[in-house]
């Protein structure tokens, strides 16, 4: 039952439309302003209908300090018995839906506010399909990023950037309407793990951002990628079969405001960073942003046949660009290429960033540039070419098959790129390079 919030100084009024609106609705009654904003927070009402001139506080005051506190939309209907168009056009401006003026009879109050909550209902119904995800029924990119940056400027949080791995390999091998299975059932166990006031969205198709409000302790992230983790590969394995080898999980990304930031924009960037850190790092796990010093937390679930070693060892996702390779593997693939000499035509090639000599002449951070520069390597280098980040303003790229006149002329459209970019003309790239 919809509920009404029935302000005014007249106890006699308060009666009189409580018992003309109680059949359809429940009515709470407020006898001044300060009482009607004393109680809104805890009734929730559907729609307030208020005197319009009271003492202390007026309908007017009463409409606006709602809004200011609460950011409310809920409709507002003024009683009043002045004639005054100037007054019944200033209620307009402020944001009221309807007039109507002592003495009312019962049924045309009931009209008029059941023609009010009807078209509430349909803007929030629009408003609903606009902000949702066809798919999940959780927030929108846009409408996720609205709420979390809302929040921001009231509380501290944690934003956690959230990747379901191998979710590829789903549609792959058992189709699409599988994957939408997975994603349904991945969305149940993210809600379960969230409290009412946290902010859940999907802002890809499989990636996932959450928002706590007033969260602050690593164990937070820590508990959701065990807890998750855990659930999701029983519900693969309920809808795939125990025999399903996949090795599907989620990979958590974490940045703390306002530690790392007050933005949407800054502490996603952060956590995205963070991200890679875990999937770098063997995946199923989480990473917390801090600065440029931040260590992946990671479970892996032991590999025991042929086909599980072919899709870990598969390179999944695959794009046209350079392979960012972790040291482990780039140290491999440098050994076997040295292997190779005299056979394969291969170079390596270190890049180093140089800073402005006075960190007073930029306000650009270190970690951001270095991000940048790798993500300009990892975009600009033919897909053959493998890079490692070897210091915090350092990158290696090998480059097979390659001459040392091809090798040059990489590097130098690289750079030519580089200095395109507001990072470029702040700071310098130096290199060396010679063959493997």
């Amino acid at each position: 039952m919809k509920k009404i919030m029935v302000v005014d100084d007249e106890p006699m009024i308060i009666r009189l439309v409580t018992k003309m609106l109680s059949p359809q609705y429940e009515v709470v009654g407020a006898s001044s302003g300060k009482q009607a904003i004393e109680l809104f927070e805890k009734e929730a009402p559907n729609m307030v209908l208020s005197d319009l001139i009271m003492p202390e506080m007026t309908g007017y005051d009463l409409l606006k300090r709602l809004k200011e506190l609460h950011h409310t939309e809920v409709p507002f209907m003024f009683m009043t018995g002045d004639d005054d168009r100037s007054s019944e056009s200033l209620g307009f401006e402020l944001g009221a839906s309807d007039y109507i003026k002592k003495p009312f009879k019962g049924d045309v109050l009931l009209r008029r506010v059941e023609k009010i909550l009807k078209n509430e209902n349909r803007m929030e119904e629009l408003q609903r399909i606009s902000s949702t995800d066809p798919m999940t029924g959780l927030l929108n990119k846009t409408s996720v990023q609205a709420q979390i940056e809302a929040l921001l400027e009231k509380f501290p949080g944690i934003l956690m950037v959230i990747d379901i791995d191998s979710f590829k390999l789903i549609n792959d091998m058992y189709g699409h309407s599988m994957g939408d299975r997975i994603l349904l059932r991945f969305t149940e166990i993210l809600k379960q793990t969230v409290r009412s006031m946290d902010i859940v969205g999907r802002v890809g198709g499989d990636e996932f951002v959450v928002f706590c409000p007033r969260a602050k302790e690593e164990n937070v992230v820590a508990d959701k990628a065990a807890y998750t983790n855990e659930k999701l590969l029983e519900a693969a394995r309920d809808l795939m079969g125990e025999n399903m080898t996949i090795p599907l999980g989620i990979s958590i990304g974490a940045a703390l405001a306002p530690d790392e930031g007050t933005s949407y924009e800054v502490l996603f960037t952060k956590a995205d960073k963070a991200l890679y850190k875990v999937k770098q790092n063997g995946k199923h796990g989480y990473s917390m942003y801090r600065g440029s010093d931040h260590t992946a937390v990671k479970t892996k679930e032991p590999r025991n046949s042929f086909e599980d070693l072919k899709q870990v060892l598969e390179e999944r996702n695959f794009i046209a660009h350079a392979y960012d390779a972790s040291e482990e593997s780039f140290r491999a693939i440098y050994r076997f290429l040295r292997r190779q000499s005299g056979k394969v035509p291969s170079r390596i090639v270190m890049l180093t960033m140089i800073p402005p000599a006075s960190s007073a002449e930029t306000d650009l951070t270190l970690d951001d540039a270095s991000y940048e520069f790798r993500e300009l390597l990892k975009s600009r280098l033919e897909f053959k070419n493998v890079i490692n980040q070897t210091g915090s303003l350092q990158y290696a790229v090998i480059m097979p098959f390659c001459t040392e006149e091809e090798a040059r002329a990489a590097v130098f459209r690289l750079l030519v790129n580089w200095k395109d970019t507001i990072y470029g003309k702040k700071y310098e790239i130096r290199y060396e390079e010679s063959e493997i």
